[in-house]
């Protein structure tokens, strides 16, 4: 229930889309809006720009793990748990309506950057090390996840060494660690060059 302010047009049109999605919710027809900490993970559609997924990336092409600013905060969710929300939501019983943030938790950057070494030095048998820059960010958020757990039973269980197991069993899947199909503006700019022919 907090106030949500956007500048970038990315966020606004999520925003505006939630509100107009919302105006559709009756008795007769649930509207529910799952607001995701930034998914991470193994999945088929493979990200490699999204924090827990980049700094694993990271560290293996590089042996470190840039962090521009330790002490902010980000809602994580584990695919495992990305998945769990979206079969409650469904599965809700009408007429649950309404926003809910789902995440697996809340972590400060530093703190996943740290993870992230730790889980990776042990499996490489080799030292990942971690570039602090101090840079500051305003992009500084935690989430509740107290409404999703109490409305759809969202019982999230991934945390970030639970994420970065599932990155290192599933790497074989998405070897090529440059490759841009895994960045989603790579893809983006990719698909628009396809249209100017």
């Amino acid at each position: 229930d907090a106030p949500t302010i956007s500048t970038y047009p990315y966020g606004i049109s999520k925003l505006q889309g939630e509100k107009a999605a919302l105006q559709l919710a009756s008795p007769e027809f649930s509207v529910i809006v799952l607001r995701q900490g930034t998914v991470s993970g193994y999945s088929p559609r493979m990200r490699l720009d999204l924090i827990v997924n980049a700094m694993f990336r990271s560290a293996l092409t590089g042996g470190t793990i840039t962090v521009n600013n330790p002490a902010i905060w980000r809602p994580v969710l584990g695919m495992a748990d990305a998945v769990q929300a979206y079969l409650r939501a469904v599965d809700a019983a009408p007429p649950t309506s309404g926003v809910f943030n789902v995440a697996s938790g809340n972590w400060t950057v530093g703190d996943v950057a740290a993870t992230v070494q730790r889980e990776l030095t042990d499996r490489l048998g080799a030292p990942v090390t971690i570039d602090t820059r101090h840079i500051p960010d305003v992009r500084n958020y935690r989430v509740s996840t107290a409404r999703a757990e109490r409305g759809l039973g969202f019982a999230p269980r991934a945390d970030i060494a639970t994420i970065v197991g599932d990155l290192w069993e599933h790497r074989g899947r998405f070897a090529d660690l440059d490759s841009p199909q895994y960045r989603n503006i790579d893809v983006f700019k990719t698909v628009r060059g396809m249209g100017e022919g």
